[in-house]
C-alpha cells in the first residue's frame, strides 16, 4: 500500500501545481480583462468632450 501511495504522490503534486498555474493564468486574464475595460471607458470619457 505504501508503494502505491508513493507512486501517486508525485503525480498529484504535479497535478496540483498545474492546477495552480491554470488558476493563476485565469486570474491574471480576468484582471487584464478588467483593466482593458476600465482603459476603454477612460478613453471614451476623454474623447467625449472633443466630439461635441
Amino acid at each position: 500500500m505504501d508503494g502505491v501511495i508513493s507512486l501517486l504522490k508525485p503525480r498529484t503534486r504535479a497535478y496540483s501545481k498545474l492546477e495552480g498555474d491554470y488558476t493563476a493564468a485565469a486570474m491574471s486574464l480576468f484582471i487584464l480583462d478588467k483593466i482593458v475595460i476600465v482603459f476603454n471607458v477612460l478613453l471614451f470619457i476623454i474623447k467625449l468632450p472633443q466630439n461635441n
